[in-house]
């Protein structure tokens, strides 16, 4: 098997290459080479306070990656495979409520995109 493979793809999850910060190269730059190779088959979405060493999930309205973007290049890229929230922080009153959130948030995302 050589380097662009049919048979090698990945998950490109968001959080981890936003945890990574700089070292992981650019986020969208980088998406956007994998999608256009038809190497992503699941998008982990994920947002944290900073990159490594200390860094703390958050919500994806919150925190420092910017999630319109990243959805806006995965829709503006082609892509048609999933998009799912990674995880999050919990709603401690009301558990599964981060969930629920989430899942309109990207959906709204998406179609705004």
């Amino acid at each position: 098997m050589g380097k662009d493979s049919k048979m090698l793809k990945m998950e490109f999850c968001c959080g981890c290459w936003l945890e990574g910060g700089c070292i992981m190269g650019n986020l969208l730059e980088n998406l956007k080479e994998f999608i256009s190779r038809d190497k992503v088959v699941i998008i982990h979405l994920r947002n944290v306070s900073s990159p490594l060493p200390e860094f703390t999930e958050m919500f994806l309205d919150e925190g420092y990656g910017d999630i319109w973007e990243i959805v806006r290049t995965v829709v503006e890229s082609g892509y048609k495979g999933t998009i799912i929230l990674d995880h999050s922080p919990e709603i401690v009153e009301t558990p599964g409520m981060e969930t629920a959130f989430c899942a309109g948030y990207i959906k709204g995302l998406i179609r705004a995109a």
